[in-house]
C-alpha cells in the first residue's frame, strides 16, 4: 500500500497546489475503511498565499466578491499567517476534522466578522479537498486491489466436505470496453 498513499499523497499536493495552496504543506493520509480515516493536510499559509487562495475560495462559492475584495484589501500589506496544525484527533486519524485554523499577526484594518469569514471560507475548502481527495484515494486503491481478489467470503468445514466461498473477478471482468 506504500505506493497506493504515495500516489493519493501526490494527488493532494497536485488538488492543492492547483488551487492555489503552498507547496510545502505536510499531508497525511490513512484509507483502511475506517472510522477516521481520511487525507488531512498541516503547515502554515503565508500572506501571499493566502492572497492567491482568495480568487478560488470566491471562484467556488465560499466566499462573496465585496469579502474577497475586503480581504484582499485587508491582507495585501499584512503579515498575516494562516497555520493548520494537528489538533488532539491527529493522533489516531487523519481527515479534515484533525485540522485546526490558527491566525497569526492579524491585519488591524481587518474586522472580526471578515476573519472569522475568511476562516469559514478556508474550513470549507479543506472539507471540500480532504473529502476528494479521499474518495479519490479510495477509487485507487479499489482499483488497485480489488475488493473480490479472491477474498474468502466464508469457509465451512463438515467431517466429509470443505466449503470455501469466495469473492471472484465479475463475469464481465472489468467493465472496460
Amino acid at each position: 500500500m506504500n505506493t497506493a498513499y504515495t500516489l493519493i499523497r501526490r494527488h493532494c499536493h497536485n488538488q492543492l497546489v492547483e488551487r492555489g495552496w503552498p507547496d510545502d504543506l505536510d499531508i497525511e493520509t490513512n484509507l483502511s475503511y475506517c472510522q477516521g480515516d481520511g487525507v488531512a493536510f498541516y503547515g502554515r499559509i503565508h500572506t501571499y498565499c493566502i492572497l492567491k487562495l482568495l480568487p478560488g475560495l470566491a471562484g467556488r462559492g465560499y466566499l462573496s466578491e465585496q469579502d474577497w475584495r475586503e480581504m484582499d484589501d485587508c491582507i495585501g500589506e499584512s503579515n498575516l499567517n494562516i497555520v493548520l496544525s494537528r489538533n488532539s484527533l491527529a493522533n489516531h486519524y487523519a481527515h479534515a476534522g484533525t485540522i485546526t485554523l490558527e491566525y497569526e499577526d492579524w491585519p488591524e484594518t481587518m474586522s472580526e466578522p471578515l476573519m472569522r469569514c475568511l476562516l469559514a471560507a478556508l474550513r470549507r475548502e479543506i472539507n471540500d479537498l480532504c473529502g476528494s481527495v479521499a474518495a479519490d484515494g479510495y477509487r485507487l486503491m479499489e482499483a488497485i486491489n480489488p475488493s473480490w481478489d479472491n477474498a474468502v467470503i466464508r469457509h465451512h468445514r463438515t467431517p466429509n466436505f470443505a466449503v470455501t466461498i469466495t469473492e471472484v473477478e465479475p463475469v464481465g471482468g472489468y467493465g472496460l470496453t
